[in-house]
């Protein structure tokens, strides 16, 4: 059985820590990218804490040494050619988001406590017309600050909903930058939450997932 944890360059180094059930990390050669995984006579179905732990770990450190395409716990092959059988034909897709990926860090925002709690309205109109005010000046805010962020990121990923949650792919040289801004449009805006998290490996960038 084989366990994927994401591809990296051909011949960057595979990083000394172990994989699921202490097994030694390998790199496998897949059209010209590494494929790094782990070599098991049997792994359990269903995931433990522990095991996805790890696995987030063994991506952090491959993130380390170079660039990665992190792949999202879960993915296992019955053989070594099973696997390059599956993902060859991604081969050269996955050396062009390396490449966008090299040099480049996840960062995570998200924002909370935005009031949209309204005084007593006289009659229904009144009330949808306050409330639809204080959703614009809510999502005026959360846009400020996306078009900040956007400025020092490579590209950006934002989920909907009524928190501002998105994740950044930002150049390591840049996020300093980034945290700097994040800071600033707390202390900006102290009736608001606002978290910055990472660096992490670019899972909410990794494209491919779903193909292999």
């Amino acid at each position: 059985m084989i366990h994927l944890y994401g591809f990296t360059h051909k011949g960057a180094p595979v990083p000394p820590v172990r994989g699921l059930d202490e097994q030694p990390l390998l790199a496998v050669e897949v059209g010209g990218v590494a494929a790094v995984v782990s070599r098991h006579a049997a792994l359990d179905r269903a995931p433990t804490r522990a095991a996805a732990i790890r696995h987030g770990e063994v991506v952090e450190a491959l993130r380390a040494e170079d660039a990665v395409l992190p792949v999202r716990f879960g993915e296992r092959f019955a053989t070594t050619d099973g696997l390059v059988a599956a993902t060859s034909r991604l081969a050269p897709a996955i050396v062009d988001r390396l490449q966008q990926l090299r040099g480049c860090v996840e960062l995570g925002v998200r924002v909370t406590g935005a009031d949209l709690s309204l005084a007593a309205a006289a009659d229904g109109t009144s009330y949808l017309r306050e409330r639809a005010a204080a959703l614009a000046r809510r999502d005026e805010l959360f846009d400020r600050l996306h078009r900040r962020l956007e400025r020092l990121a490579c590209a950006s990923v934002v989920s909907p909903g009524d928190s501002f949650v998105a994740s950044y792919l930002v150049r390591a040289d840049a996020q300093a930058a980034f945290t700097t801004c994040v800071s600033e449009f707390g202390a900006d805006n102290p009736q608001l939450t606002v978290v910055c998290t990472g660096p992490w490996a670019p899972y909410s960038f990794a494209t491919f997932e779903a193909a292999v």
